[in-house]
C-alpha cells in the first residue's frame, strides 16, 4: 500500500480593515474594508517639530525675565534721568562762570548714564528670549494644524515693525491655541500687563521729578504690574504646551473607521476597549419531584356476542 501523505495547503487571509497606505500612490492613507480598497481617503499624518509640547520652560523665562527687567528699568531709568535733568542746569551756569582753561567735572549723574547703557544691552535677553519662545510656538501651531491669521515668521518680525508691533505678536501667540480654546482670553490679559510695563520708564521718569516718594509709589505700582503679568505669561506658556501635546495625541492616534467620522468633523481618538467578558451563568437547575405515575390501564371491553348466521 502506498503511504498516505499530508499535503499542507496555506490559504492567504485578507488584511483586517483599517488605514493603510495609499496603494494608488497618494500622500495619505486609504480605507481598507476587509475586502478591497474603498474611496476613502485620509491626508497624511503630520509630523510636528520635535519641541512641540517642550516650550513652557522657554516660556517661563521669558516672562519672568521681562518682569525683573521691567521693575528694575522703571525705577533706574527714572532715577537717573531725574538726577540728569536736576544737574543739568546747574552745570551750565557753573561751566559758563567758569575760565574756558577750567573746565568743571561733570556730574555723578552724567556717569550713571554709562550704567544704563549697559542695562540697556541686558534688557536684549528677554527679547531674544520672546522671539524664540514666540516662534517655536507659532511654528508648532502651523504643523499641528491649528490655524492662525498669519505665518509664523511674523511672530518674530512682527516686534521690529512700528506700529503693527502693539498687536501682531499678540494675535500670534494666541494662534498658538486652537479656537474657542478657554485661555485665549488669557493671553489677551498678559498682552495688556505687558503693554502698560512698557510705560513704566515715562512714568519713573516723571514721578522721579516730583520727589522721590513719588518715584518709589510709582515702582510699587509698576511692580505689582509686572508679576501680575508674570503670573499670567506662566498660564499662557502652560496652557499652549498643553494645547499642543493635546493636539499631538489626536493627530497621532489611531483613527477611526470612515463610517464613524461624520461630514465637517475631525476624528477623535479614543482608547480602544476590548469586548466585556462577562461571567456566563449556567442553566439553573431546580429539583422538582413529580409523583411518578405508573402505567394507566383501561377497562377491557366486554365481548360482543356473536350472532349466528341464519341458514
Amino acid at each position: 500500500m502506498a503511504a498516505d501523505t499530508l499535503r499542507l495547503v496555506t490559504v492567504p487571509t485578507m488584511p483586517q480593515p483599517g488605514w493603510y497606505t495609499d496603494p494608488y500612490h497618494g500622500p495619505g492613507l486609504r480605507w481598507w474594508d476587509g475586502r478591497g480598497w474603498s474611496p476613502h481617503v485620509r491626508p497624511p499624518r503630520p509630523r510636528p517639530p520635535a519641541h512641540t509640547g517642550r516650550n513652557e520652560r522657554m516660556g517661563r523665562y521669558t516672562v519672568v525675565s521681562q518682569a525683573v527687567l521691567s521693575i528694575v528699568v522703571t525705577v533706574a531709568v527714572g532715577y537717573v534721568m531725574a538726577r540728569v535733568i536736576g544737574d543739568f542746569g546747574p552745570y551750565l551756569d557753573t561751566a559758563a562762570a567758569t575760565p574756558p582753561d577750567q573746565v568743571p567735572p561733570l556730574p555723578d549723574s552724567f556717569v550713571l548714564l554709562g550704567a544704563l547703557s549697559l542695562l540697556g544691552m541686558v534688557g536684549w535677553i528677554p527679547l531674544v528670549l520672546e522671539l524664540m519662545w514666540a516662534y517655536r510656538c507659532a511654528t508648532a501651531a502651523a504643523a499641528l494644524g491649528i490655524p492662525a491669521r498669519r505665518d509664523p515668521v511674523w511672530a518674530m518680525v512682527s516686534w521690529f515693525i512700528p506700529v503693527i508691533s502693539w498687536w501682531f505678536p499678540y494675535e500670534s501667540i494666541r494662534d498658538c491655541l486652537p479656537p474657542g480654546h478657554p485661555e485665549r482670553r488669557t493671553v489677551g490679559r498678559w498682552w495688556a500687563g505687558y503693554v502698560v510695563g512698557t510705560t513704566g520708564v515715562f512714568a519713573g521718569v516723571a514721578a522721579a521729578l516730583v520727589s522721590t516718594v513719588a518715584l518709589a509709589a510709582v515702582a510699587v505700582v509698576y511692580a505689582a504690574v509686572a508679576v501680575v503679568t508674570a503670573l499670567l505669561g506662566l498660564r499662557v506658556a502652560r496652557a499652549i504646551d498643553a494645547a499642543h501635546r493635546e493636539r499631538m495625541a489626536e493627530l497621532t492616534g489611531q483613527p477611526r473607521p470612515p463610517s464613524q467620522i461624520r461630514p465637517g468633523q475631525e476624528p477623535q481618538h479614543k482608547p480602544q476597549q476590548g469586548p466585556r467578558h462577562e461571567a456566563q451563568q449556567g442553566p439553573q437547575h431546580e429539583a422538582r419531584h413529580e409523583p411518578q405515575q405508573g402505567p394507566r390501564h383501561e377497562p377491557e371491553p366486554e365481548p360482543q356476542p356473536q350472532r349466528q348466521p341464519q341458514p
